[in-house]
C-alpha cells in the first residue's frame, strides 16, 4: 500500500545503507502558535551591564588607613574607690553624669589642694545625670568651661563637687583610640616574672570624712564616700538665715549614709518651717586612733534616757577613754544626737571634760521635751593644727569661758581659723561644754563663717518667753579642709626579710616569694 504521507521530495538517489529505525511519521499539520518570545524562563544570572574596563589593582595597600572621628570616649569614677571600675570606654551616645573643670577659678567653683583644676557638677543649679558626650561638652562650654580629663577625674580634682556623682562614671574629654592593627599574637608571658613586691599595702577605706550640705527642717539623706563598719556622726549649723532657735539632728546612721534635718524648739513658726542653713559634718569609725598628720580621735556612741532639763544642775553619763590624753591641753569634745526616737526637739550636751572622760547626756533646755532612750554621737579630738599628709589643713581647738556672755543678741564669740590657713569654707563642728548657765543651751552659728573666722551663739530655746541671753562658756571646734577623707596613720613597717633567710611566706620576704625550701628567693651579695 502507498505511504499515508508520502515524503516532500525524493531523494536523488538511492542511499546507500538504509536507516535503522525509519523516521516517525510527520506531524500531521504546521505547528498553530509560535514560541512565546522571550522565553519564559530566562537564564538564572544573564549580565544586566558589562563593566566598560576591568578595575586595576593598586600595587600596595594603603600604609596608614584614615582615622575616622572617635566614636568612644572614657568613663571615669567621681571619687577614686567609689565605683566598680576606675576607668570604662563608652560609646558616644550612651548617657553618663556630667562635671565640668576650668582652668581658670569661676565662682564658688571647689579647688583641691593638689589639683590646677576648679571643678563643679551643680551646673547653673542643674545636676546632669544622663547626658551623651556632645551634650556634656556643650553644658561644660556653656559657662566657660570643659569637661575634666580622665586624669583628673582619677586625681579626685571633682571628688565632693556636688550631685552626688562621686559614685558615679563620669564622661572626660579624653577619647578612646583604637589601636593601629590587632596583634597577630597573644601574649605568651606576663610582663614582670613575678608580681610586684609593694612597700606599703593600699589603703582599702577611711576611718572617716567630712562635708557640709544644705540642710532645712525636710529631712536630707546624706551618701557617706566610704563604707563604714559602725560609724558616728556629729553635725554643727555653721550658718544663720534664719533667726529661730535650732539645732541640728541625725538620725538612721549606716555603713553608707545618714539622714539629717533642723529642729525647732517650740516658740518658733508654727508650723515648723526653717530656712536652709549650712551644716557641717564629720563621720568616724568608731574608736581611738591617729589620723594622718598627727591628729588624735576617739569616737564612739552612748544610749542614755539622762537629760538636762532647766533649770537644773548638770550631770551627766560618764564615759572614759580608752587611752588618757596626753598633755596640758584640754581635748575638743563634740556631741550631737544621732537618732530620733521621741519626735520633740532635743539636743545633747558635754560637761566635765578632762583628759581621761567626760560626761554626757540629752539636753532639753526649758522645753520640757519627752525624754526617751536615744543613741548620742561622740568624737574627741586632741587640740592642735596641722595637715594630713595630702596637704590638707585641719584646726581643733578648745576654749575656756572669757566672761563674756554669748547668748544670742548677746556678743558672739568669735573662733579664729586663720591658722589653718583654709583656701575655702571648711567642714567644721562646734560644740559647748556646758558647766553654767542652768537654762542650758547649744551652740549655733551666730552669723560669720568665713575660712578665717566662725562666730557661734551659746544657743537657748523661745519656749517659755523670747529672751536668750546666756552666759559665757568654754567651747570646743574641729575644722577640716572641705569635703576631706580621713585615714588613720600608717604604722612603721618591719623589716623585710633577705635573700636566702628563713621565711614563712611571700609576704615577708624583700624579694616578694618564699621558696619552697622555706627560704627568700634571690641571691646573697658577698662584699
Amino acid at each position: 500500500s502507498p505511504t499515508v504521507s508520502p515524503s516532500y521530495a525524493p531523494t536523488g538517489s538511492p542511499t546507500t545503507s538504509p536507516t535503522v529505525s525509519p523516521s516517525y511519521a510527520p506531524t500531521g499539520s504546521p505547528t498553530t502558535s509560535p514560541t512565546v518570545s522571550p522565553s519564559y524562563a530566562p537564564t538564572g544570572s544573564p549580565i544586566v551591564s558589562p563593566t566598560k574596563a576591568p578595575t586595576i589593582p593598586t600595587d600596595t595597600p594603603t600604609v596608614v588607613p584614615t582615622v575616622p572621628a572617635p566614636d568612644a570616649y572614657y568613663t571615669a569614677c567621681g571619687a577614686s574607690g567609689r565605683c566598680q571600675l576606675a576607668k570604662e570606654a563608652q560609646q558616644k551616645d550612651t548617657l553618663h553624669e556630667v562635671r565640668c573643670c576650668s582652668d581658670t577659678q569661676i565662682t564658688n567653683w571647689p579647688k583641691k589642694n593638689n589639683c590646677d583644676v576648679w571643678a563643679e557638677s551643680d551646673i547653673g543649679e542643674t545636676c546632669y545625670h544622663g547626658e551623651m558626650h556632645s551634650g556634656a561638652a556643650a553644658i561644660c562650654e556653656g559657662v566657660g568651661a570643659r569637661l575634666c580629663t580622665v586624669q583628673e577625674l582619677l586625681g579626685d580634682c571633682t571628688r565632693g563637687s556636688g550631685c552626688g556623682h562621686d559614685v558615679d562614671m563620669i564622661w572626660s574629654s579624653d577619647p578612646v583610640v583604637p589601636t593601629a592593627a590587632p596583634t597577630s599574637y597573644p601574649t605568651m608571658e606576663p610582663s614582670t616574672a613575678r608580681p610586684t613586691a609593694t612597700m606599703q599595702p593600699t589603703q582599702k577605706g577611711a576611718s572617716g570624712e567630712t562635708g557640709r550640705v544644705g540642710v532645712s527642717h525636710r529631712i536630707t539623706t546624706v551618701q557617706t564616700r566610704y563604707i563604714y563598719q559602725d560609724p558616728v556622726v556629729v553635725a554643727f549649723v555653721n550658718s544663720r538665715n534664719e533667726d529661730d532657735s535650732v539645732d541640728v539632728r541625725v538620725m538612721d546612721v549606716t555603713s553608707r549614709s545618714f539622714k539629717v534635718f533642723l529642729e525647732e524648739a517650740d516658740g518658733g513658726e508654727t508650723p515648723f518651717n526653717h530656712a536652709e542653713e549650712q551644716v557641717s559634718y564629720i563621720v568616724m569609725e568608731k574608736g581611738h586612733r591617729e589620723l594622718e598628720g598627727g591628729l588624735i580621735v576617739e569616737a564612739g556612741s552612748h544610749t542614755t534616757t539622762s537629760v538636762h532639763n532647766a533649770p537644773q544642775q548638770f550631770s551627766g553619763d560618764s564615759i572614759t577613754f580608752t587611752e588618757p590624753f596626753t598633755g596640758i591641753a584640754m581635748p575638743a569634745v563634740l556631741t550631737t544626737l544621732n537618732t530620733n526616737n521621741n519626735g520633740q526637739f532635743m539636743s545633747s550636751l558635754a560637761t566635765n571634760v578632762n583628759l581621761n572622760s567626760f560626761e554626757i547626756s540629752q539636753e532639753a533646755l526649758q522645753t520640757n521635751s519627752m525624754a526617751v532612750a536615744e543613741t548620742i554621737g561622740w568624737m574627741a579630738f586632741s587640740t592642735m593644727v596641722g595637715t594630713t599628709t595630702n596637704g590638707s589643713p585641719y584646726i581643733s581647738g578648745y576654749a575656756e569661758s572669757d566672761g563674756t556672755s554669748n547668748g544670742v543678741a548677746q556678743t558672739a564669740y568669735s573662733i579664729n581659723l586663720s591658722t589653718a590657713t583654709f583656701t575655702e569654707l571648711p567642714d567644721l563642728v562646734v560644740g559647748l561644754y556646758e558647766t553654767t548657765g542652768l537654762d542650758g543651751a547649744y551652740a549655733r552659728g551666730a552669723g560669720i563663717f568665713t575660712n578665717t573666722q566662725q562666730t557661734i551663739y551659746a544657743e537657748e530655746d523661745q519656749t517659755v518667753d523670747g529672751e536668750r541671753n546666756h552666759v559665757s562658756v568654754p567651747a570646743a571646734w574641729v575644722g577640716f579642709m572641705h569635703n576631706s577623707d580621713l585615714f588613720a596613720a600608717v604604722a612603721p613597717l618591719a623589716s623585710c626579710t633577705p635573700a636566702q633567710e628563713a621565711c614563712e611566706s611571700s609576704e615577708e620576704c624583700c624579694s616578694g616569694e618564699c621558696l619552697g625550701e622555706r627560704k627568700c628567693a634571690g641571691t646573697t651579695t658577698t662584699i
